[in-house]
């Protein structure tokens, strides 16, 4: 299995989990997907040159991660695409 897979698999299992209630699985799917809303963050801040002069990658991260955890007590995401797509939601509001 190749990396990316390993990783959409992982990311499933704990999306299972979230869906049969695991009160720490919450916290698992966010801490899985962390790294990749990073760059997306990243990459979505290079078209606010003026913005960047003010915020961070990391200060964006942080308000979209706990926006993210807020809506995955409503939302429960069936695919890895749709939790990167709550995610890149949660980093929008910012920008």
């Amino acid at each position: 299995m190749s990396p990316e897979q390993d990783h959409t698999a992982e990311l499933l299992n704990r999306l299972d989990r979230l869906r049969t209630g695991d009160p720490a699985a919450q916290a698992a799917v966010i801490d899985h997907a962390c790294d990749r809303l990073r760059k997306l963050t990243r990459k979505m801040l290079r078209g606010y040159e003026r913005l960047r002069r003010w915020e961070q990658t990391d200060d964006v991260l942080q308000d979209a991660m706990i926006r993210l955890h807020r809506s995955l007590a409503d939302v429960k995401p069936a695919s890895p695409r749709q939790v990167y797509g709550l995610g890149a939601t949660q980093i929008c509001p910012r920008l």
